[in-house]
């Protein structure tokens, strides 16, 4: 069970993950909304919300599965958020799907690969993800993706919402995994490189010590 001083940092990480972008509705026939696969089906209805706000022409949702969600849906995480979307007023015909992705990187790159191979009109892509996934979703997007308008959202999602069948324990395990790749993978090209200020690098520092490796690189 988490103490106060455990959450205390946990807050620190979870700020520093969030990074956002002010959305414009710039080139909304040349936007497509790229919508990654996660354990949060709020991020899918957060999606169709964009997408009937005008935002984005099309939603591409991309992913198999992941460290969260093995054996959670007998679907793909792609075909589970394309659903969600569905029931929220999005046209089946304005989805795209991408099921075999495993990781943020796969999640780009082969939206990409369904962009030139549908030949899509995309001069602009709105990642959405979870909040705290944000700033690791911002590093990929701008190393792999750097020929498109990027722009980061997420839904407004507090700390302490936990998404379904979520705990505090496994969202302080992501955080920490989470800030752990933003270390390692811009030597590896996976990422930009990000600033990671002493608070933050102390609150991974603390938790990791804790034992909330979980999520930490294999």
């Amino acid at each position: 069970m988490t103490n106060l001083e455990q959450l205390y940092y946990a807050k620190i990480l979870w700020d520093y993950h969030c990074k956002l972008d002010q959305l414009e509705h710039n080139h909304s026939q040349s936007t497509l909304i790229i919508g990654l696969g996660s354990y949060d089906l709020r991020v899918a209805k957060y999606c169709a919300q964009l997408y009937q706000q005008g935002y984005a022409q099309g939603i591409i949702f991309t992913g198999k599965d992941g460290n969260w969600t093995k054996d959670r849906w007998c679907k793909t995480e792609a075909e589970i958020f394309a659903d969600c979307a569905i029931e929220h007023g999005v046209p089946q015909a304005a989805i795209y799907l991408e099921k075999n992705a495993t990781n943020i990187g796969e999640n780009l790159l082969y939206s990409q690969d369904v962009i030139t191979r549908l030949n899509l009109p995309a001069k602009c892509l709105i990642i959405v993800t979870k909040p705290n996934t944000t700033r690791r979703a911002y590093a990929t997007a701008h190393k792999l993706l750097s020929a498109f308008e990027l722009q980061i959202s997420a839904p407004n999602i507090e700390f302490n919402q936990l998404a379904e069948d979520q705990n505090t324990e496994d969202l302080i395990h992501e955080l920490v995994g989470d800030l752990e790749r933003i270390i390692v993978y811009p030597a590896k090209g996976f990422q930009i490189k990000q600033e990671i200020p002493d608070q933050a690098m102390n609150a991974y520092l603390k938790l990791r010590d804790a034992g909330f490796t979980n999520h930490c690189i294999k």
